[in-house]
């Protein structure tokens, strides 16, 4: 399991559902009539929630108070919202104990608004550091990777680390090169960069720009939902030689299980290996599978076993079809493990032999 230390400020995000039938006769305002108020986690509170949705074993270290937002929501659109800032005092030492990657989640409200000593602490243990940022960038200088959106670009001053944008519909932008949004459906945007870069610091074992890829997916899919919210990432391998309504309804029964669906695909020689020269070449299979709109990415292997893949994405579920008989080696890298029944009586073998016949 992997070891996340997450600094910053804790928010306190409060929704109060209304009704709204009538304008104020004091003032052209609508009168909002409150029946449901929630309470969820804000700010570096909601990094830790994405994080332990991801599998994650979180540390947090948190100011010493807790700011609220309340955003007053009639049918499930804000809106008003309403702050109560507290300032806490700054954070300077970490706590001890292993960790893969750090957060700081800055919000500006006190609890990093010097992070130089708890970056120089994690700089000397070598544990890599993802900065969410508010106000100047060299505030932050020692840090591995910044990641602002848009609008905080306008704090970029003396910074040597690494920056990623998130930029709305335009994607995500990383060395000047370009990661398309992957967002369906725009909802709530609430909470969208909290879930970024909580995956992109969970997934940055697998490679800074697969981890981009990840990251930008689930931040897609938590703007389709209402509030801050967290991604259940679900993920199945395979050959997938030649697709099929077999195939077709496996992956979009699974892609149902959860917010994110990942393939892991083998590598030709690999489906070689195991099976016969495969029809279609690695290029091909991953581009058909990349048309579906349920798969949201798809990542090749180079190896008989995805094992190494599923223990560093670590999914909520790993699925297979129904006609898999045993539990595979990759499953004890997955929190839980699934079989879809088959519906079709359909493989890529029976329609090669039956192309034999022809």
């Amino acid at each position: 399991m992997k070891k996340i230390l997450v600094l910053g400020d804790y928010i306190i995000d409060e929704y109060w559902h209304s009704d709204v039938s009538r304008i104020s006769p004091e003032s052209p305002n609508p009168i909002n009539k409150i029946y449901n108020q929630e309470t969820r986690p804000g700010g570096a509170g909601n990094v830790v929630e994405n994080l332990i949705a991801l599998g994650a074993d979180v540390t947090a270290v948190y100011g010493d108070n807790h700011c609220r937002k309340v955003r007053v929501v009639s049918d499930n659109k804000q809106i008003s919202r309403m702050d109560f800032d507290k300032v806490s005092s700054n954070i300077t030492e970490i706590p001890d104990g292993e960790y893969d990657v750090a957060i700081l989640s800055d919000y500006n409200k006190g609890a990093l608004s010097d992070p130089s000593k708890v970056i120089q602490q994690l700089k000397e243990r070598n544990i890599p550091i993802f900065v969410d940022p508010k106000g100047w960038f060299s505030k932050y200088e020692g840090a591995d990777f910044v990641v602002p959106n848009m609008k905080e670009m306008d704090y970029l001053d003396e910074f040597s680390g690494d920056i990623i944008i998130t930029a709305d519909k335009q994607g995500v932008w990383y060395k000047h090169k370009n990661y398309p949004t992957t967002a369906k459906e725009v909802y709530d945007v609430t909470g969208a960069g909290d879930t970024f870069i909580s995956a992109l610091a969970f997934y940055y074992d697998l490679g800074i720009e697969t981890a981009i890829k990840l990251a930008n997916v689930c931040a897609g899919s938590v703007v389709g939902k209402f509030g801050t919210s967290t991604c259940k990432v679900i993920m199945t391998n395979g050959c997938f030689d030649i697709l099929h309504a077999g195939h077709l309804d496996y992956l979009k029964e699974a892609s149902k299980l959860g917010d994110v669906l990942i393939v892991a695909l083998n590598d030709d020689e690999s489906v070689e290996q195991i099976k016969r020269k495969p029809i279609n070449n690695l290029e091909n299979r991953k581009a058909a599978l990349e048309s579906l709109p349920f798969v949201d990415l798809v990542i090749p292997f180079y190896s008989n076993t995805a094992s190494s893949l599923y223990k560093k994405i670590n999914p909520y579920y790993m699925v297979k079809g129904g006609d898999y008989d045993h539990t595979p080696t990759e499953a004890k890298y997955a929190r839980n493990f699934k079989t879809i029944p088959i519906k079709y009586d359909i493989s890529t073998t029976k329609i090669i032999d039956k192309i034999k016949e022809t």
